[in-house]
């Protein structure tokens, strides 16, 4: 068993952080979908929480250049809180959809920035013996959390509104920012090679170039979350409520079932690893054609 606090202070930020990020995707997605009855609209919202994601992985080497690590997630964590509120007040006050994405484009873009962060945070504060099993019990509890975070946050919605799933969302934020302040960690910056945030990005790229196969497994996992997040939020929100006619706990139903199906493949995967080890690029192209016909 793992006996650190800032392990478990770390495993309280993620798992409150991402139930937050969770919670709010789905209020705002209801909240634009019920305002405009747009499919489109609704759908921007995920599709800028990704390409904020995508941009801040891709800077995040040039940010911990400049900011120390603990102070960056103490900023993280803050930064967020005051998103989310502000998106409390746009929603209250129904303000222009444009500031909300703006918005929206900042908040996930400083979320993205905690992912990354969090390997180096475990290699820190856990020994090798337990580095694997501490990353194994966040990754579980993460999935655990993207099955049961559509059911509760459909119900919710259904019960209490979207707004006071923001609330909610804004409470769990706060939670993290106060569990930031218990991990700790040596508080230095990161010594790159470039200075220059344009340079580090173009350096990464130009690694993913002269790696081919891991350069194609990123291309494919970015448009399948791009593709598949999409589709799973506002998508089957129009299906739910005009071509079902059921009410919005049925939205969260139908999702925490996809989700349910990736940890359920995931544990086939690992069952039979030696199976799925034959021909890999064969099987991913299989599966990802079953996948695009189901």
């Amino acid at each position: 068993m793992i006996h650190n606090k800032s392990f478990y202070s770390l495993l309280i930020t993620q798992l409150a952080t991402n139930l937050a990020f969770s919670f709010y995707t789905m209020a705002m997605t209801y909240y634009v979908y019920s305002l405009t009855h747009s499919v489109l609209y609704s759908s921007l919202i995920t599709f800028i929480s990704v390409g904020a994601k995508i941009i801040s992985g891709l800077s995040i080497s040039s940010i911990t250049q400049r900011v120390k690590v603990k102070t960056l997630l103490i900023f993280n964590a803050a930064f967020q809180i005051v998103c989310m509120f502000l998106l409390l007040i746009c929603t209250n006050n129904h303000i222009d959809l444009a500031i909300m994405y703006c918005i929206i484009f900042l908040l996930s873009f400083v979320n993205g920035i905690f992912t990354p962060l969090k390997s180096r945070i475990l290699k820190e504060t856990l020994n090798a013996q337990h580095l694997s099993k501490g990353l194994s019990i966040i990754t579980s509890l993460d999935q655990l959390l993207l099955f049961s975070g559509w059911v509760l946050g459909a119900w919710i919605i259904s019960l209490i509104g979207n707004n006071n799933l923001l609330l909610i969302s804004l409470t769990l934020l706060v939670l993290s920012l106060i569990a930031v302040f218990n991990i700790h960690i040596i508080n230095k910056k990161d010594a790159l090679q470039s200075k220059n945030p344009i340079t580090t990005i173009l350096n990464s790229i130009q690694l993913l170039n002269r790696h081919s196969v891991i350069r194609s497994l990123i291309i494919i996992e970015c448009i399948e979350v791009l593709v598949g997040s999409i589709w799973i939020g506002s998508v089957t929100l129009k299906f739910v409520q005009v071509h079902l006619n059921h009410d919005v706990t049925w939205w969260g139903y139908i999702n925490a079932s996809y989700y349910f199906g990736t940890i359920m493949g995931a544990f086939i995967v690992i069952k039979f690893a030696k199976i799925f080890n034959k021909n890999p690029i064969l099987k991913i192209i299989t599966l990802m054609f079953i996948y695009g016909i189901i």
